[in-house]
């Protein structure tokens, strides 16, 4: 077996015969092997990203094969809002540069003033009516994995 991996995962771990070799791969790279120790495995890996698939394998002292096991790397890395234009009480948009694809809500205070998707590109043009110069607004990512960004905030000129 092998436990669920995420992107922000650094070991993959699970079960199998102890004694077996334990071998997980990308494709048909083989990224880490390991004997399992009473029936128990643990293999490190650095940077495995979100949707990738690994197959997990283990082959026991007589030579014999398990099935093979498949998971695919889940997402739990939180999208980043790297930009956010300045905004002055006549503009009518809050845009900025994010995760490609990520759902973007501005906020003032608790209220949800307007809400869009960042295109391809990673660029973002969330409609808004016009607000008050010194207002505070909050502008907050969500990936299509459900993961949530730090908030944004902006203070309009």
């Amino acid at each position: 077996t092998m436990n669920p991996v995420s992107d922000q995962s650094t070991t993959i771990s699970g079960r199998a015969e102890a004694g077996a070799k334990v071998f997980i791969k990308m494709g048909d790279n083989v990224i880490g092997s390991v004997i399992a120790n009473k029936g128990a495995y643990s293999i490190k890996i650095i940077g495995v990203k979100a949707d990738t698939k690994l197959t997990v394998h283990a082959v026991d002292s007589s030579g014999n094969q398990s099935a093979k096991r498949q998971v695919t790397v889940s997402d739990r890395t939180p999208p980043m809002i790297s930009s956010v234009s300045k905004l002055k009480r006549t503009d009518g948009s809050v845009d900025g540069k994010a995760e490609s694809d990520a759902k973007i809500t501005v906020f003032r205070g608790s209220q949800k003033i307007g809400e869009g998707k960042v295109d391809g590109k990673g660029i973002f043009k969330v409609k808004i009516k016009k607000q008050k110069g010194g207002s505070v607004l909050i502008i907050r990512a969500q990936d299509k994995s459900g993961n949530r960004s730090k908030d944004k905030t902006i203070r309009v000129l």
